[in-house]
């Protein structure tokens, strides 16, 4: 499977440190329930999480594919390179909220597009066929307002943090 071959560990310094960056915007300052959605085969994320004193419960469909009690609520749900692969990303949000908690969070990761159609064209990412979907800031200020949340980061290439209000 095109997953496997990912270098993916905790020996990748590289990708080791994305994930701190990624983690920075959440302020993670107490031990909290956190989904780390789409953990893929070596769940490096919820491993750090994990090191950091938080609860964590993977789910991916190829490779921890537990299906979520119903009453299985957490404070944060991460997803990293994951949304693109996904064929119904408004389903996947309204599970996510059925399993936040009031004032929880949604962070994710995903490279945001270019602009243009020229630089769409030449762009790496689009070109990798498991990638179904591209998004932009827009395109979460749109989710944001449909599922009524609010934004509380946003980077300007591939991070948003997300919070639910109720």
């Amino acid at each position: 499977m095109q997953y496997d071959q990912h270098n993916n560990s905790l020996e990748n310094k590289g990708y080791v440190a994305m994930f701190e960056r990624f983690l920075e915007p959440l302020a993670l300052d107490k031990p909290l329930d956190i989904l780390e959605y789409g953990s893929g085969p070596g769940p490096v994320l919820a491993t750090l999480l994990a090191q950091k004193g938080h609860r964590v419960r993977l789910y991916d469909p190829i490779y921890a594919p537990q299906v979520l009690r119903e009453d299985e609520q957490f404070d944060v749900i991460t997803s990293t390179e994951v949304i693109e692969h996904i064929d119904d990303v408004l389903g996947v949000f309204e599970m996510w909220l059925a399993h936040l908690r009031p004032q929880g969070r949604i962070a994710l990761m995903t490279q945001f597009h270019p602009q243009n159609d020229e630089a769409f064209g030449r762009w790496w990412y689009v070109r990798d066929p498991t990638h179904i979907g591209f998004f932009t800031p827009r395109t979460f200020d749109y989710l944001a307002s449909k599922f009524g949340l609010k934004m509380l980061h946003i980077d300007t290439k591939s991070v948003v943090v997300l919070q639910k209000l109720e």
